[in-house]
Formats: C-alpha cells, sequence, structure tokens
C-alpha cells in the first residue's frame, strides 16, 4: 500500500467537489506558513500535476 499525501487528500478533495481549488490555496499558504512540508509550488500546481498523472 502506497501513502497517501497532504496533496492528494486535498486534490480528492477537490474532484469530489468537497473544497475549492481557491479554499485549498488558502489552506496550502497556511500549512506553508507554518513550514509544514509540502511540493515546491502553490496549491492549483499540484491540483494539475496529480490530475496529469
Amino acid at each position: 500500500m502506497g501513502l497517501i499525501e497532504t496533496a492528494d487528500i486535498m486534490c480528492h478533495a477537490v474532484a469530489q467537489g468537497l473544497m475549492s481549488i481557491s479554499d485549498g490555496e488558502n489552506l496550502w499558504k497556511r500549512m506553508k506558513a507554518r513550514r509544514r512540508r509540502l511540493p515546491d509550488g502553490d496549491f492549483a500546481d499540484v491540483f494539475r500535476r496529480v490530475q496529469d498523472s
């Protein structure tokens, strides 16, 4: 079984209509401000990468 990362959970929530990309972007910025280890870039970039794969 693979690891489920924060980005995966957030992208799934957007895909399911539970939150918008702008909501994800705001949450992403707050987590980065708290020095959470997240992929580089903003949430919209991460969402596009997940959708393309």
